[in-house]
């Protein structure tokens, strides 16, 4: 035997047949239901009103604002000192002497290329001093003993030499213009001569600063005004009186010991006398029609052949699979046997086993 979620309990598979006594006990399960569900919670009563809000004093009047005193007068400018007296300027000094001349290089004669050292060293196994031949970029150079790698045969940019100082102006001769002379040498830079001091001034003083006037007294804070008092709570309302407990239904009648059969051979919808019977169907299957049924009324449908037959959920009609969420027609295997019940308005429950 198994149960719904409400407590509405229906055979298993493999219960032997009772129809009447699956009848009854569905009946006792719905009388169980509405027992366990009753009547609504009555009202709740209105709340009470709220009392008036006390009123605000008046606000105090704020004192007059004192008088600000006059400002005091500025001092004169003090006089500019004259200005210092300009250093005389230094005298230019002599020319430095020129360095003795370095003795002269040995000289380097390139006489060739080769590919490499080896191929060199094959062609020419010694040589001369100053003899060079350039391999890949590099020169090499007989140093008496061996052929050398001195590096790229192109050096690096040198740096450049200092600026020689300008010569001094040579006079200029009066009468017939005389031979060119020979440009003298460039006297060594005199040291410039010092700075002389900027003769300033002595500061004027500043003048002494006018006393502040007095300050105006502040007007006394006016008093504030007294706190309303705040008004009384509203009462609050009485709790409305709780609903009366709802009646419960008398106890339907029993049903009788038998249960009426109701035998089609053709497609067949439901009816309202059809309540409490069992639909014995040999073809064409049955539909459950809207606005025939209440609340607890039921319906078995027994399958009478060897072949499946469809129940069919009609327009306006939700028919739900028990324990389960889908809704719709289901099939009824050959000589399968289902119970339908109505729970709401144009709202029923199918089960049975071999149901699909």
């Amino acid at each position: 035997m198994g149960s719904t979620s409400k407590g509405f309990s229906f055979p298993a598979y493999s219960d032997p047949p009772d129809i009447p006594a699956d009848i009854q006990l569905l009946a006792q399960n719905i009388d169980t239901y509405l027992t366990a569900n009753p009547g609504p919670q009555g009202t709740t009563g209105t709340q009470g009103t709220q009392g008036l809000q006390g009123t605000t004093g008046t606000q105090g009047a704020t004192g007059t604002q004192g008088t600000t005193g006059t400002q005091g007068t500025t001092g004169a400018q003090g006089a500019t000192g004259t200005q210092g007296v300009t250093g005389t300027q230094g005298s230019l000094g002599t020319q430095g002497t020129t360095g003795t001349q370095g003795a002269a290089g040995t000289g380097v004669d390139i006489l060739g290329t080769y590919v490499s050292l080896g191929a060199l060293q094959s062609a020419h196994p010694t040589g001369n001093l100053g003899d060079a031949y350039t391999i890949s970029g590099d020169l090499y150079v007989w140093t008496g003993s061996a052929w050398t790698n001195v590096g790229p045969i192109q050096g690096s940019q040198g740096t450049t030499g200092a600026q020689g100082s300008t010569g001094a102006q040579g006079t200029t001769g009066t009468g017939t213009q005389g031979a060119t002379g020979t440009q003298g040498a460039n006297g060594t830079q005199g040291t410039t001569g010092a700075q002389g001091t900027t003769g300033t001034g002595a500061q004027g003083a500043t003048g002494t600063q006018g006393a502040t006037g007095t300050q105006g007294s502040t007007g006394g804070q006016g008093t504030t005004g007294a706190q309303g008092t705040t008004g009384t709570q509203g009462a609050t309302g009485t709790q409305g009186a709780t609903g009366t407990q709802g009646t419960t239904g008398s106890t339907g009648p029993e049903g009788p010991a038998t249960v009426t059969q109701n035998a089609k051979s053709a497609s067949y919808t439901l009816i309202s006398s059809d309540n409490g019977k069992f639909i014995s169907i040999t073809t064409g299957g049955v539909t459950v029609p809207a606005s025939v049924f209440t609340a607890g009324q039921n319906v078995v449908i027994y399958n009478n052949s060897s072949s499946s037959q469809t129940i069919t959920q009609g327009s306006g009609v939700t028919m739900r699979f028990a324990s389960f969420l889908t809704t719709g027609n289901r099939t009824l295997p050959r000589y399968g046997l289902a119970t339908i019940l109505c729970v709401d308005t144009d709202t029923f429950v199918i089960s049975g086993p071999g149901l699909s």
